[in-house]
């Protein structure tokens, strides 16, 4: 009987992720290291300590770095089940390294219902950021894969903005991308109305939002996204392979290569209000800021390549703003940023009132 009690309690470790308590994490070399999801909830429980009012990370000798000096580092591959609550990183600072190491994060079939709870009230537009971490600034993210499935619902009454993406739903200045691959299968649907969508979504492979201020944003190596994203009956509806919507400053490394893989669909039919609806296979939305002046950082992109297909409903027959590209829906500056463009993937359309609009391009839609 003993025996059995044992073997059930190891069982129960083994399918839990050996997930237990967590007070602290090795340190080597200048870097916090992850080996498992308990420590990664550990990060997570702290800075949504952090973001009220400071919390510092431990190392299991008991000394506390600040998170914004913090270097993190994963030891070995990891798999999160069951829920994710995202990595705070928000008006108390972000982290300065993450470093994947070459290995990967797996979301194990995560089906994540929106609630209240999970709005950024320090932001005046109190939007819902869903991701690996919810936003991110001044941080280097290099040499990390993310795999697996995450199903979002919404079923809220209220109106609001969300961003989301695998790696952040928010990038801010001074981040830096080194090879980052994505590979999670995400959908966003909208129910919230009498199946009526009032979800005003940005949803990218790695990012929702890319806002690189005056310090701006970096691409270096190879940025790819291999999962397919969905959107279902939002109000407002923002899709690209990499990001939803740049506004400014985001850069591109020289000889940095970018590319969707990944199946994109967004079926906008039971919408009543849509409206804008930027949709393409690299970037919704580009928009080119000429404030910053660290330009020559920068060089041109060697490639941007979409190889999935983009299919989009819309049976809704309003007068809403359209514009979808194999490449990007709506740019602005981003063909002088690029050395080569090249879509290889289906356009297709489902809709009369679709069908007939002007700004769907194989590369950009307006």
């Amino acid at each position: 009987m003993k025996k059995i009690t044992f073997l059930c309690a190891i069982l129960s470790v083994l399918l839990t992720g050996c997930e237990g308590e967590v007070k602290g994490l090795e340190f080597n070399d200048g870097y916090l290291e992850i080996k498992n999801v308990s420590e990664l909830r550990y990060i997570s429980e702290v800075s949504h300590r952090n973001a009220s009012s400071k919390a510092s990370l431990k190392t299991k000798d008991g000394i506390e770095i600040p998170f914004n000096e913090a270097k993190l580092r994963l030891m070995k591959d990891i798999v999160i089940r069951n829920e994710w609550s995202p990595i705070k990183c928000g008006r108390n600072g972000s982290f300065k390294i993450i470093d994947g190491n070459h290995h990967s994060i797996t979301f194990k079939n995560l089906k994540i219902e929106l609630s209240p709870s999970m709005m950024d009230s320090t932001d005046r537009l109190h939007p819902i950021n869903y991701g690996l971490f919810d936003k991110l600034e001044q941080c280097e993210i290099k040499n990390l894969k993310l795999n697996g499935d995450i199903s979002l619902v919404n079923n809220m009454q209220d109106g609001f903005d969300v961003y989301v993406g695998v790696l952040a739903g928010q990038l801010y200045a001074g981040v830096r991308l080194v090879d980052i691959v994505n590979a999670v299968n995400i959908s966003f649907i909208d129910d919230s109305i009498d199946e009526i969508g009032n979800a005003k979504l940005n949803l990218g492979g790695i990012a929702g939002i890319m806002d690189g201020g005056n310090d701006g944003i970096g691409f270096y190596g190879k940025i790819i996204n291999e999962g397919n994203l969905r959107a279902d009956g939002c109000q407002w509806t923002q899709i690209g392979g990499i990001c939803a919507s740049i506004t400014q400053n985001v850069m591109f490394g020289p000889d940095v290569t970018i590319e969707n893989k990944g199946n994109i669909t967004a079926e906008l039919s039971k919408a009543f209000f849509i409206s804008n609806n930027f949709i393409g296979g690299i970037f919704g939305e580009y928009r080119y800021g000429e404030k910053n002046t660290i330009h020559n950082e920068y060089g041109h992109a060697k490639e941007i390549k979409n190889e999935g297909k983009i299919l989009v409903v819309d049976y809704s027959y309003t007068d809403a703003l359209y514009a979808i590209g194999g490449i990007c829906g709506w740019a602005e500056g981003l063909r002088k940023r690029i050395s080569s463009m090249d879509n290889l993937g289906q356009i297709e359309i489902k809709g009369d009132h679709l069908r007939n609009h002007q700004n769907i391009d194989d590369l950009i839609g307006r």
